[in-house]
């Protein structure tokens, strides 16, 4: 069976479900600090992680990581010399995924912290390894991307600034708050609560470009469901 996809419904379920899950995950950080409703508000708490931002980001990036290489063996069937990019890209995506589902940069900081007295804004101690990686990764694909078309040059460039933002960022941020005023304040619920709307725009904004570049490269973008 063979489903099919409509780009311009795909778009407009991803924002309206996006714009639902911004303003749910801001409106239980206030019933989190007033102390209301908690067995309702965690489904959409940005500091417990599964929960349904959590899992939109899941599948955004699972998704994502996919089309980005459904997009490569397309570029390698057209001679495209940007395809290896494209996996690597894939891979780099892919291992996004991986690491928000294993929850690793979590693990990561409280290993880094227990060995060193980070503060400030380093709180959160992931950020000291995975900051120099991002920026590995964007000077590998530096040239790859600025060779994109302009619009999936700058389509890919919002996506990345606001996940990075959102992700990284706004963890200096939070980190800063919880130094100075704890980790049960409504100043960190609300910048928790910032953070994970970025993210989640980020990848909304990632899913769409590569479903678009997806099907202008392969003609349509379809979904085959096949029993073995």
């Amino acid at each position: 069976m063979s489903l099919r996809l409509d780009l311009g419904r795909v778009r407009r379920v991803l924002i309206v479900t996006v714009a639902a899950l911004v303003v749910l995950t801001f409106i239980a950080q206030f019933l989190k600090d007033a102390g209301w409703l908690s067995s309702v508000s965690r489904f959409f708490d940005s500091d417990v992680k599964l929960n349904f931002p959590s899992v939109f980001k899941d599948f955004a990036l699972v998704v994502s990581a996919l089309g980005v290489w459904a997009i490569a063996r397309v570029a390698r069937d057209e001679g495209d010399p940007w395809a290896v990019h494209w996996r690597v890209l894939a891979v780099v995506i892919g291992l996004l995924a991986l690491d928000e589902m294993t929850f690793a940069h979590q693990s990561i900081g409280e290993t880094l912290s227990n060995h060193f007295d980070f503060t400030g804004p380093l709180h959160f101690a992931w950020v000291v390894l995975y900051l120099p990686l991002a920026l590995a990764v964007f000077l590998i694909l530096a040239r790859f991307w600025w060779n994109l078309p302009p619009a999936l040059r700058w389509s890919f460039a919002c996506a990345g600034v606001l996940f990075a933002g959102g992700s990284g960022g706004l963890e200096l941020i939070k980190g800063s708050i919880a130094s100075a005023e704890g980790q049960q304040t409504l100043r960190f619920y609300l910048a928790a609560a910032a953070s994970d709307s970025l993210e989640m725009i980020g990848l909304a904004i990632l899913l769409l470009t590569v479903l678009r570049e997806l099907g202008r490269r392969a003609g349509q973008v379809t979904v085959a469901i096949r029993s073995s």
